[in-house]
């Protein structure tokens, strides 16, 4: 077994969508946006931090995801992941170690739009 297969036994658990966002012109020459899956993957998905603040007696929730995949080359912050009803907003991408073996992305929560 290789150091990149031990590493991973039984950890990635999860399936996430990494997501691209596609900007369509419409009849009225302005520009939909909409969101296409590119790829399923198996992931580590770990709450790091929820936090509430409060603006214009509105309440604000910003809760933050670390998410652990196999190596995933271009993965950059204009991607998003989907998570069950979760939609992550991709804040970092890193390849740990620069080995090319896994792929840490830090994410926020987008609580305004919840996935359907």
């Amino acid at each position: 077994m290789t150091k990149a297969t031990s590493f991973f036994a039984g950890t990635l658990k999860q399936r996430v969508q990494i997501q691209s966002k596609i900007e369509t012109p419409d009849d009225h020459g302005e520009i939909d946006e909409d969101w296409s899956t590119d790829n399923t993957r198996w992931a580590e998905v770990i709450p790091l931090k929820g936090g509430e603040t409060f603006e214009s007696d509105q309440q604000d929730g910003t809760n933050r995801y670390k998410v652990t995949m196999r190596f995933y080359p271009d993965l950059d912050s204009t991607f998003r992941i989907l998570h069950k009803t979760r939609i992550l907003n991709i804040d970092s991408v890193l390849d740990i170690e620069e080995g090319e073996c896994k792929t840490v992305c830090e994410c926020v929560e987008d609580v305004t739009n919840p996935a359907s």
